[in-house]
């Protein structure tokens, strides 16, 4: 005789919904903790901070996060000291470039490949 199949209890179900919401919470805890950009933030003797971002990549940040006096560097190209004005942008050795948007956004793009590599 085969077995029979129940259906599931009203607990049970209530209980995988709970695991489900759980591993849903945690993947997307360790998302938006973790630096998928591949960039770093170092604190210095100065008044801001340093952002450090890897060839190849770019990063977006909002006007929140960055100050004037914070430095962009691109691993190995050099950077550029100072957050650029809102509507500009800074270009170091072609390869490596910093724009502020207009409503303070600041954006980091980094080219692959060795300094000079545009």
């Amino acid at each position: 005789m085969p077995p029979v199949i129940r259906p599931m209890s009203t607990r049970v179900r209530w209980f995988v919904v709970g695991v489900v919401l759980l591993v849903l919470g945690l993947a997307a805890l360790y998302y938006f903790n973790s630096n998928l950009t591949q960039s770093t933030v170092e604190e210095g003797g100065f008044d801001g901070r340093t952002w450090v971002v890897k060839p190849g990549d770019t990063l977006t940040l909002t006007a929140e996060e960055v100050g004037p006096a914070d430095r962009y560097r691109c691993e190995g190209k050099g950077g550029v000291n100072g957050t650029p004005d809102p509507g500009h942008g800074v270009i170091s050795g072609g390869d490596f470039q910093v724009t502020t948007d207009l409503d303070g956004t600041v954006k980091l793009a980094c080219e692959p490949g060795p300094p000079g590599n545009v």
